[in-house]
């Protein structure tokens, strides 16, 4: 339902006209603009729109017809209901109003109950139609997502079960039955698609909760550092393994914060995980912790291929354009840096990405060390922090 009270927009060339229905208005507690010309009504309509229009026919030099007209042509306008109030009583006055976009026509001299009724009765309709619209648009997207999902069942899922299907099958040959070596290779080419699976079905259900609105944090007190070196310790083998250099800079020692743990655990996971994934071998991978005050931030930046400009946009959408494999040829969910922004989002932190095709990637996760902190007016005592800081890795 509507909240606090409806604004009517009064517009009458007579000041006699204006005091009644304005004294009308107040007395069954609606808010009142009044304008004495449709110039200064369409002013009014720049800074503040009001949910009702009353509108009189014959004004001097823009008549109630233009301003309506006016007012239609405006798609941010086209929403307020529009009532004429005019002496005119002729059918062809009536009708020309409602063409050019009114909604109702009171005949002066008018009654006062007639008139609140009417704009009751339009306020009322004006909100149902918004509130139709906003549930249409729900349906709509519930609709696009239903569809996204069934996509991804039907595409990024449907390869690796084929080739689970292929791998089982290829298990029963008896000539593979008696090769020790070709079950192992084949044991851990399974596990390899049975993670992937498993990756892609937990991001899908991770970002439904977040979208649903019903994500519960499991909030503990936690050190920052302590959790960014396990992941270091975690990612570190991964690195190495593709001869990347992996260094970590955390500038202190104790950065007490709340957080859920697992969650950001997964975030900074996430975030490592995607500088290996598009980092050559030779190439370097940082993660940094900074104590910023009420904020602490997470930042891991690659020498990378960088990401094109035209990606960046779409970074945060599920399954977008962005997705790339890997250096090496890795493949990943589409589901990574959406998971990430959600996380991130519901603690009250920000993500930020900094990247040149070619160069590399900085990705900086800034998070309140606990919930209702500003983030946007603290942040700045991060970036004087962080000036002159990036040295010191190890």
């Amino acid at each position: 339902m509507r909240i606090g009270k409806p604004l009517i927009l009064a517009i009458d060339d007579v000041e006699e006209n204006l005091n009644a229905i304005s004294e009308i208005l107040r007395r069954n507690d609606f808010d009142v603009m009044v304008a004495p010309s449709g110039e200064v009504a369409l002013k009014l309509l720049e800074r503040r729109k009001p949910d009702l229009i009353l509108l009189d026919i014959m004004m001097p030099e823009m008549d109630g017809y233009t301003v309506a007209t006016i007012i239609q042509r405006r798609q941010d306008w086209q929403d307020i209901p529009i009532i004429f109030l005019s002496a005119l009583t002729d059918v062809d006055a009536k009708v020309k109003g409602f063409e050019v976009g009114g909604v109702d026509y009171i005949t002066k001299p008018f009654m006062e109950k007639e008139v609140v009724a009417r704009i009751n009765t339009h306020l009322e309709l004006s909100w149902l139609r918004k509130s139709l619209e906003h549930t249409i648009n729900q349906l709509r997207e519930a609709n696009q997502a239903k569809d996204e999902f069934l996509r991804v069942i039907s595409h990024d899922l449907r390869s690796p079960l084929s080739s689970l299907q292929n791998l089982g099958e290829l298990l029963q040959r008896d000539d593979v039955a008696k090769d020790p070596n070709a079950i192992k290779e084949l044991g851990k080419m399974i596990g390899e698609v049975s993670s992937q699976l498993l990756a892609m079905v937990n991001g899908l259900l991770d970002i439904a909760k977040i979208e649903s609105g019903k994500f519960t944090l499991n909030l503990l007190e936690t050190n920052m550092v302590d959790l960014a070196k396990r992941s270091a310790e975690l990612l570190r083998i991964n690195a190495e393994a593709k001869n990347i250099n992996f260094k970590t800079d955390f500038g202190t020692t104790d950065v007490p914060v709340v957080v859920d743990t697992a969650k950001i655990g997964q975030v900074i996971n996430n975030l490592l995980s995607n500088a290996i994934k598009f980092t050559h071998p030779g190439g370097t991978v940082t993660l940094r912790v900074r104590d910023c005050g009420d904020l602490v931030q997470i930042q891991v930046s690659d020498t990378g291929i960088g990401i094109p400009q035209e990606m960046l946009p779409h970074l945060f959408e599920k399954f977008g354009p962005h997705q790339r494999p890997g250096t090496a040829g890795e493949k990943g969910t589409g589901l990574g840096m959406p998971i990430i922004k959600g996380f991130v989002e519901l603690h009250g932190g920000t993500v930020d990405v900094q990247s040149k095709e070619g160069e590399g990637t900085t990705v900086t996760i800034t998070l309140p060390k606990r919930l209702g902190v500003d983030v946007e007016k603290s942040v700045r005592t991060c970036q004087q922090n962080n000036d002159g800081s990036n040295s010191g890795s190890q």
